[in-house]
């Protein structure tokens, strides 16, 4: 038991309280002035060996198109909660804590954010990249640096690793698109002066100087700096695929990278994200990130599934050149191809995916027994065509748009034309792109073709 000590009560004469001036209890000084500042609730919270939670301000969007802005306090699985100022739909001008519901939530964007850090970029097997620094890596679990932070990982979910050239900054996954196929084993990519040097083996363990694999019985050491990267034998995708994600998945945004997970929480008393990845192999996982770390929760990324990305049953072009339809190389310029584009002229810096699709192009895809609604936007690809091009969908063969998209189309003021279908029930959906006809019976036919142009569809996405 600690004795109490007495202290001297100070006389005003000679021991006014200043900033240095405080109260002993046991063997810790307390500021008077930190009192009045209410500071002591987070001093209790340090000597009681806890860490205050960090602030972090957050832009709120939600699915009925506005947003908040604010101080998070705590978010779990049900709702958000909220000190929001500044924004229209807060009660009144000062703070006030809010809790809103998570279904009501597309996007939470954090601030402050970390950095893009460390010498590697690691591919998952669901389709997330982080970026980071490699610790170790044996059979059983993978030891990253995330943000300044330790993150393991059992070391299946791993697909991938790209370092970087000695020569460059950042790493780089090109070798991705060259890896052969079918491969017998785990591959290690060595960089050569053209190109790349695929070396089937088996990966043993992963230190930070060297990577030690198995190869004929042998075991060899190869020093990392010669690497290019590694790729693990996976069954599940193809090494640098974005499968489509489950209908409650979750993107979080991280530095140079992002996370797939089913839950993220984090709580008023807490410093760091909790974080509940999908299961693997009937196994689930939680890791924790510090709150600098995450940037972005896209709670709308399971809702939605981007049809860029998603591959099409068929897919029928005929370019309009007769017999040269027969050459390869003429068709695969036809076909169509995802395109990357700014969501406006201000914002460059925000864009979303697209298709350019050239008239006389047919493309089928399945849908999820799931999908509610078709979105999109269709624009004209080249504005200096003469001739407009004419687009319908279908569903099931039942045609639910038929529209012309030339230059003059533009809606609320937009180029382009807005798409919101009721698609739900359907099982196939066929997007079909031609030239219009001729506006008058003058016009020469077979300079349409030639005058026509491409139509960008804009973020073609399946609304779950």
């Amino acid at each position: 038991m600690i004795a109490a000590t007495r202290v001297p009560r100070p006389t005003r004469q000679h021991h006014r309280p200043t900033a240095t001036t405080g109260r002993r209890t046991g063997r810790h000084i307390v500021c008077l002035d930190c009192c009045r500042l209410g500071l002591l609730p987070a001093l209790l919270l340090v000597l009681a060996g806890v860490a205050p939670a960090a602030e972090t301000s957050v832009v709120v969007t939600l699915s009925t198109g506005g947003s908040l802005t604010g101080q998070l306090v705590s978010l779990d699985s049900k709702q958000l909660q909220l000190d929001a100022a500044g924004n229209d739909q807060a009660e009144s001008a000062s703070p006030e804590r809010q809790a809103i519901d998570i279904g009501g939530v597309r996007r939470i964007v954090m601030k402050p954010q970390a950095a893009s850090e460390g010498q590697a970029v690691v591919g998952l097997s669901d389709g997330s990249r982080i970026a980071g620094d490699v610790t170790s890596i044996t059979a059983a679990e993978a030891r990253l640096v995330v943000a300044g932070a330790g993150l393991t990982l059992a070391t299946e979910r791993l697909h991938w690793i790209a370092w970087p050239d000695p020569q460059s900054l950042t790493p780089a996954a090109d070798w991705l698109a060259d890896l052969p196929t079918p491969a017998g084993g785990d591959l290690v990519v060595i960089r050569r002066d053209q190109g790349w040097q695929f070396i089937e083996c088996a990966i043993s363990e992963i230190t930070a100087e060297e990577v030690v694999v198995l190869l004929e019985g042998e075991t060899i050491p190869v020093k990392r700096t010669k690497l290019a990267g590694l790729c693990w034998l996976r069954s599940e995708t193809k090494p640098g695929a974005t499968p489509e994600p489950a209908v409650n998945d979750i993107l979080l945004g991280l530095p140079g990278g992002s996370l797939r997970c089913r839950r993220i929480s984090r709580p008023a008393s807490q410093a760091d994200w909790t974080i509940e990845l999908g299961t693997l192999a009937g196994k689930a996982a939680t890791v924790s990130l510090p709150a600098i770390a995450v940037h972005s929760i896209d709670y709308a990324f399971g809702r939605q599934i981007d049809l860029t990305s998603r591959p099409p049953l068929s897919t029928s072009v005929e370019p309009y050149f007769t017999d040269l339809a027969a050459d390869d190389t003429l068709r695969s310029y036809f076909h169509p191809r995802v395109v990357t584009q700014p969501v406006s002229d201000r914002d460059q810096a925000d864009s979303v995916p697209g298709l350019l699709v050239r008239p006389r192009t047919e493309i089928i895809w399945g849908l999820p027994p799931d999908s509610r609604r078709l979105q999109m936007r269709l624009l004209p690809a080249n504005t200096t065509a003469i001739s407009p091009a004419v687009i319908r969908i279908d569903v099931d063969g039942e045609e639910r748009l038929q529209a012309t998209i030339g230059r003059a189309t533009t809606t609320d003021g937009r180029p382009g034309l807005p798409v919101n279908l009721d698609i739900h029930g359907g099982r196939k959906l066929r997007l079909l792109v031609d030239f219009a006809k001729p506006a008058s019976a003058d016009a020469v036919s077979t300079a349409v073709p030639l005058l026509g142009g491409p139509v960008l569809i804009q973020a073609p996405t399946i609304e779950r």
